[in-house]
C-alpha cells in the first residue's frame, strides 16, 4: 500500500513558514554573533580546504572582514564524496568555496592504489574466515600474511595479505576468487568523511525538523554508535556527557569532523551553544580515521570492520556513519551480519554531486541513506541522487564546536545531516518498532515531501520529522 503523502499546497506552506521563522532567527543570531572569529577555512574534514579566496591548503586562517556567527565568513570548505576522484584536499572553485575532493591522493598504509577511481591500500588485499587448507592455497600463489585480526563480536577472522610482487590488486583478488570461490576477498578500501566547515542561525536544524524537548531525560536509555574521527572529548560541550571512544586506527587524532557529529548528538545543554539532540544518550565513538604523513585523513576497511566489532561489543542499537567510499565485501559482510542481529545503520550518501549515485555504505539495502538540505529546504549543492536516498535532513551550515575557535564553526555536507536521522530513529525506537523497514515506513509517513510525490531520488521520503517530543517517555516514567 503506497505511503500517504501530505498535499503539495500544505507541504509548501509548511516549508514557507519554516523558512520565514529561520530567516528571522538568522537576523537575531547575526546580531549576537557579529564579529566572531572566523574558523579555519578548511576544517570541515580534518582541517583540509581553503580560505575565503577559494585557495586550497590545510589550516589556513581566514578571519575575513565582517564575519557574523561562529566560524562565519563567505567560504564553505567541504569534504566531498569518499575515495575516488573526489577524495583529498583540493582547490577552490569560482565562488570561493574550497572543495575537498579534487586531489587524487589518499592516505593509507603503504600508499594508495587506484582501481578506476577507487582508492585502497596499495599492495594488499583482505580475506575473511579462511581455514588452514585455504590459507595453504593462498600462500601457494605467493601471498604473505601481514596481519591477522580476530573480531569476536562479529565472529570473523580477517587476514591482511601482501600481494605477490608485481601483481595488481585486482589480479590478486580475482586469483583467490577463482581458486576459492566461497572466500570473502577484497582490496583494503579507504573511506573519507562526508562533511565540510563554513550561516543560518545556530540550532536551526532542530527547529526545522520540529525537535522538541520536554525537560531532563532526552536520550536517556539510547545507545548510539559512531564510525568517525576521534573527538575532542575535553571540550566543555561534552562535560557530563556519557561518552566513550576507542581508537581503531593508528595515529587516530581528534578532528573537527567527528567532534561536530558527536556534539549534534550529545552536546550538553548547560555548556553547549546549541544543545545536542539527545544529550543524555550513551554515545560510543569508534575512531577509525588516521592521518598520513601529509595529514590527510582516511579510514581503511580493516578499521571500519574493527570499529563495527567494538560497537557490537558495546551493544549499541544504531550506528551513524558519516563517511562514504567504494563498495567493499568485508565491510558489507560485517554490516549485513550485525543488521541480521537487529543493529540499525544510518549513513551519509556522499557529496559527489547530482551526477553521482549515493556512495557506500549508504548504498547497501541494510543501511538508511541520508542527504542534506539547507535552512530553506534546498538540496545541498553536492548531494548525489539515487534510490538509496531515504531521507533528507538539515546538513548545510550546521553549527558545531571546535577546539581551535571559541565561537565554533559551521559545517556542511551530508555527514552532518546523518545524525539528525539517526537521532530521530533512535527516538522512534523507544516506544515503536525496532526494525529498519518498519521505522522507515513510520518516519516516511511523517516526513515533509520536498520533491516529486512519494519517494524520489533527490530527497527520498522527504525531510525527516521528529517522531515525538524528546524526553517525554522518560519524564512520564
Amino acid at each position: 500500500m503506497p505511503l500517504q503523502r501530505p498535499s503539495p499546497d500544505i507541504s509548501k506552506l509548511r516549508l514557507f513558514l519554516i523558512a520565514a521563522a529561520l530567516a528571522i532567527a538568522a537576523l537575531f543570531a547575526a546580531a549576537i554573533l557579529a564579529g566572531a572569529v572566523q574558523a579555519d577555512g578548511g576544517g570541515g574534514d580534518g582541517g583540509h580546504g581553503g580560505d575565503d579566496g577559494g585557495n586550497s591548503g590545510r589550516g589556513s586562517d581566514s578571519s575575513g572582514s565582517g564575519s557574523s556567527g561562529p566560524g562565519s565568513g563567505d567560504s564553505e570548505s567541504e569534504g566531498n564524496s569518499g575515495p575516488g576522484p573526489n577524495s583529498g584536499p583540493g582547490s577552490g572553485d569560482d565562488d570561493g568555496e574550497s572543495e575537498e575532493g579534487e586531489d587524487h591522493g589518499v592516505a593509507g598504509k603503504g600508499g594508495s592504489g587506484n582501481r578506476g577511481g577507487d582508492h585502497f591500500v596499495q599492495g594488499e588485499i583482505v580475506v575473511a574466515d579462511v581455514d588452514a587448507a585455504e590459507l595453504s592455497v593462498i600462500r601457494g600463489y605467493g601471498f604473505r600474511v601481514l596481519e591477522e585480526t580476530r573480531l569476536e563480536a562479529l565472529g570473523l577472522t580477517i587476514l591482511r595479505l601482501a600481494v605477490p610482487s608485481g601483481w595488481p590488486e585486482d589480479r590478486a583478488r580475482k586469483q583467490i576468487t577463482a581458486a576459492l570461490p566461497g572466500v570473502i576477498v577484497d582490496v583494503n578500501s579507504l573511506y573519507a568523511m562526508q562533511g565540510q566547515a563554513t550561516l543560518p542561525p545556530p540550532g536551526y536544524g532542530q527547529q526545522m525538523i520540529g525537535w522538541r524537548y520536554t525537560g531532563p531525560g532526552c536520550g536517556r536509555g539510547m545507545k548510539i554508535g559512531m564510525l568517525d574521527t576521534a573527538i575532542e572529548q575535553s571540550l566543555a560541550e561534552f562535560s557530563g556527557a556519557q561518552l566513550m571512544q576507542q581508537s581503531l586506527a593508528q595515529n587516530a587524532a581528534p578532528s573537527p569532523h567527528g567532534t561536530a557529529i558527536a556534539a549534534i548528538f550529545v552536546g550538553q545543554p548547560a555548556t553547549s551553544f546549541v544543545s545536542g539532540l539527545v544529550p543524555e544518550a550513551e554515545l560510543s565513538v569508534a575512531a577509525v580515521f588516521a592521518a598520513d604523513a601529509d595529514d590527510r585523513l582516511s579510514a581503511d576497511a580493516i578499521a571500519l570492520v574493527g570499529g563495527l566489532d567494538w560497537l557490537a561489543k558495546r551493544k549499541v542499537e544504531i550506528v551513524n556513519m558519516s563517511l562514504s567510499g567504494e563498495p567493499n565485501a568485508l565491510v558489507e559482510l560485517a554490516i549485513r551480519r550485525l543488521s541480521a542481529r537487529g543493529m540499525l545503520f544510518v549513513a551519509a550518501v556522499g557529496n559527489g554531486g547530482a551526477s553521482s549515485a549515493p556512495g557506500f555504505p549508504a548504498s547497501l539495502p541494510d543501511v538508511i541513506g541520508v542527504t542534506a538540505v539547507d535552512s530553506g529546504g534546498q538540496l545541498y549543492k553536492n548531494a548525489p541522487r539515487g534510490g538509496e536516498v531515504d531521507f533528507a535532513a538539515p546538513g548545510v551550515r550546521i553549527w558545531g564546536p571546535s577546539s581551535d575557535s571559541k565561537a565554533g564553526r559551521y559545517f556542511s555536507g551530508t555527514s552532518f545531516a546523518a545524525p539528525f536521522v539517526t537521532a530521530a530513529i533512535a527516538l522512534a525506537m523507544q516506544d515503536g518498532p525496532r526494525d529498519a523497514q518498519s521505522l522507515v515506513k513510520l518516519l516516511g509517513h511523517a516526513a515533509l515531501d520536498m520533491g516529486a510525490a512519494g519517494k524520489d531520488p533527490a530527497f527520498g521520503w522527504g525531510l525527516i520529522a521528529a517522531p515525538s517530543a524528546c524526553g517525554l517517555r522518560n519524564r512520564a516514567s
